[in-house]
């Protein structure tokens, strides 16, 4: 199973001074949840970028996941 804690550290590195995370939860086979906001708001693109980069960490032939 996938570490929630390995997820936070991965978002952590992606975000700036003026986004924040407002949760990560990992359910059963690996259901994987990031709610991220900012102060003024988040474009698609950002979400975009946080989704690719979680999701080029994983290779889905080792471990499967939805995200």
């Amino acid at each position: 199973m996938i570490s929630k804690l390995v997820i936070q550290r991965m978002v952590e590195e992606k975000l700036t001074d003026t986004t924040f995370i407002v949760d990560i939860t990992v359910g059963l086979g690996n259901a994987i949840s990031v709610m991220i906001d900012g102060d003024e708001g988040l474009s698609i693109d950002k979400c975009i970028e946080m989704s690719r980069h979680i999701e080029h960490q994983f290779d889905r032939e080792v471990e499967d996941f939805s995200l």
